[in-house]
This record gives structure tokens, sequence and C-alpha cells, in this order.
């Protein structure tokens, strides 16, 4: 299941050396390995319980929104949006797996930590664990995100903050600023 990405780590580390690949080529190999992952575990669940067929298929889903994601990023790499999709989804797919060892393997002997392995009522509490599970990975996302651009705002200059040596070489130049009381914006 995870040779795809032991082969997309060989090939990103051969795009750092230079070798002249194609310039997709990391994002093509990372849909390779998503897609790889997904085949694994959409036929690994044969003889499995409610429960286990049921978060393996949320796992399932989870990898081809990350196979989306990839794939649109293939076709724009420096679109933000494309790269906060798959990372969302692989964030979701890495704490997805935490949260299904706990139910498949409780570490507690306590009834209410145990789930009923062929129970439709477990099947709807999982998945409303699974929407939640979203909500709470889009709120650390966008926490991070929100602590990066606070830390590297200070470094990089948006281009309304310009030199008001413009003026003063005789060149004028109509720049509405977001923040101006007088433009009206």
């Amino acid at each position: 299941m995870l040779f795809g990405f032991f082969l997309a780590a060989w090939v990103e580390i051969l795009v750092h050396y230079g070798v002249p690949l194609p310039k997709p080529i990391t994002q093509a190999m990372g849909f390779i390995a998503f897609a790889m992952e997904g085949l694994m575990l959409m036929f690994h669940l044969h003889d499995r319980t409610m429960v286990e067929t049921h978060i393996h298929q949320l796992l399932v889903l989870t990898i081809g929104c990350s196979m989306i994601g990839t794939i649109a990023e293939c076709f724009n790499p420096d679109n933000f949006w494309f790269i906060l999709v798959r990372s969302y989804f692989a964030l979701i797919q890495g704490t997805w797996f935490v949260q299904a060892a706990y139910v498949l393997w409780p570490t507690s002997t306590n009834p209410i930590f145990i789930w009923d392995p062929n129970s439709d009522r477990s099947m709807s509490l999982l998945t409303m664990s699974y929407a939640y599970h979203l909500a709470g990975n889009a709120v650390v996302l966008i926490i991070v995100y929100l602590l990066v651009y606070k830390y590297l705002s200070p470094s990089i200059k948006p281009k309304y903050y310009q030199e008001e040596d413009d003026e003063a070489n005789g060149q004028y130049k109509l720049i509405s600023n977001g923040y101006d009381e007088d433009s009206g914006l």
C-alpha cells in the first residue's frame, strides 16, 4: 500500500537533484500513490464487519478526494486552493487512520467506548464522527494557515505598499488602496 508513496518520494528526490523530468511529475506520482492506496483499501473489505467496512469506505472516499485535489494540482501547481484541498484531505486521511484504530481496537474495556461491529447505530455514529472529524481538521488547517500568515506576513510586502518616490520622479500612478478612507473602498 505504501509502495506508491515510496516511489513518489524517489521521484521527488530525482527532481530535487535536477534530473530532467516533466514539470508535473511530482503531482502525477502523488496521484498514482493515492490511487494505489485507494485500490488496496477498496478491495481490503472482504469478510469485514459493518463498522470496519464503513470505516474503510469513508477512508476510500477521503483518498478519492485527495486524488481529485492532486490531479487538479497537476494541471495548475501554483493554485493555492488545489494545494489546500490536497493538504486538507491528506490531513484527514492521516488523522482518520488514528480515529479508526481507536474504533476498531479500543484501549478500554469500558462498554461505553466499545463499538457494536454490526449495528446500524454504530454506523450512524461513525458517519457523524467522520463529519465532526472533517470540521475539526478544517479548524486545524485554518489555524495553521493563520499562524503561517501571521509569522510570514511581516517579511512579505503587498503590492499596494509602494514607496512615495514615484511622485518625486515625475511619475504619477493611481493606486487604489484598500485601506484608504477617501477612496470609499
